[in-house]
């Protein structure tokens, strides 16, 4: 694959979507997860700020999301513990290239792995005797469970 020798800086969106952890997230893309100050609470005296404006103070990595998705927390790890926080992400890049249904020219020759069987499936976690079930993204799971 070629990359360019110089990449430009990530623009800065005009009119910024942000979603939090939790709510669905809108568009397919690139998404960050930034700070984003709340307001002082309700006030008869002062004027509504209305909607946040950037640039916002970033607080972890950037993520792929997927339409139609929830905003994941943003998990946080260190050499002696780990946790999860709700955050608020930012939209970078909105993707469009499958809207068409078509698929991208750069990924025409993508080869994707899928598993040959149940001799690679790992054993199931000890405590339960079911097997290990997989299914492909788009795909209805086939038993109810918690991954």
């Amino acid at each position: 694959m070629h990359f360019p020798n110089l990449l430009v800086d990530v623009p800065t969106p005009k009119a910024p979507v942000l979603i939090s952890t939790g709510h669905a997230i809108p568009f397919s893309g690139i998404w960050e997860p930034v700070e984003v100050t709340k307001s002082g609470g309700f006030s008869l005296f002062r004027k509504e700020k209305g909607e946040p404006k950037g640039p916002f103070p970033i607080i972890g990595c950037m993520n792929y999301s997927h339409a139609g998705s929830p905003a994941p927390a943003a998990r946080y790890e260190d050499e002696n513990e780990s946790s999860s926080e709700p955050v608020t992400w930012c939209l970078l890049w909105k993707d469009m290239r499958y809207e068409d249904g078509s698929i991208p020219a750069e990924e025409e020759e993508y080869v994707f792995q899928k598993p040959t069987g149940a001799k690679n499936n790992p054993a199931p976690p000890s405590g339960t005797d079911s097997p290990m079930i997989w299914f492909e993204t788009g795909q209805p799971a086939p038993k109810a469970g918690r991954l």
